[in-house]
């Protein structure tokens, strides 16, 4: 029997579908309400079949149809398992997006490419290719911001050096010509010597 009308009723369980006024070739042929968008990159509200003003209640409810209908365990077996998984795939993130749970991707046509971590990758490798594989690269200026560099480096400090030497040379003559010049020792002075007795 169908999974929609298994009951607990042992009755209702053995009554034929003929009875219940559903034949089981119009379950095995039922037509799909809401066919799977043949666009490459389908919008949320294009794979739910919804307008965008729809509610919240109304999203929730296409979201159980469409999983009802796409669950790759339940799809017709003409569909391959990929393209069953990457549909039920595509309408579990349409449901996260019209939920506000994930943004949504950029509109590919208005050429708008989401970053993501492997194309930052690539784009990493292929400056790395463009600036390594292009053929030598001239790093002579480096060599010569670092030799100037030096070079300035120690002509500031033997400038620093000289001024500092002057200045204290200064201070230091200054200095010397403000003392008065030394006196003589009146002991030394004396050129008589005394003799010890």
């Amino acid at each position: 029997m169908h999974s929609c009308f298994r009951t607990t009723s042992p009755f209702v369980a053995r009554l034929p579908f003929s009875s219940l006024g559903i034949s089981k070739r119009s379950l095995a042929t039922k037509p799909n309400s809401y066919p799977f968008p043949r666009s490459t990159n389908p919008t949320p509200h294009q794979i739910f079949h919804l307008p965008r003003s729809a509610s919240p209640e109304d999203v929730k409810a296409r979201y159980y149809e469409l999983v009802r209908i796409y669950h790759p365990d339940t799809v017709d077996s003409s569909v391959s398992s990929e393209l069953a998984h990457a549909r039920f795939q595509s309408i579990t993130d349409a449901y996260n997006v019209l939920r506000g749970k994930t943004a949504a991707k950029p509109d590919p046509v208005s050429g708008a490419q989401q970053a993501t971590t492997a194309a930052r990758r690539a784009m990493h490798v292929r400056r790395h290719r463009e600036l390594y594989e292009g053929g030598a690269v001239d790093d002579r200026w480096k060599d010569r911001m670092i030799i100037a560099g030096l070079i300035a480096t120690v002509i500031i400090i033997a400038a620093q050096a000289v001024i500092v030497r002057q200045t204290k040379l200064q201070e230091a003559r200054s200095l010397y010509s403000r003392r008065s010049p030394p006196q003589e020792d009146s002991r030394l002075s004396s050129s008589s010597v005394e003799p010890e007795p």
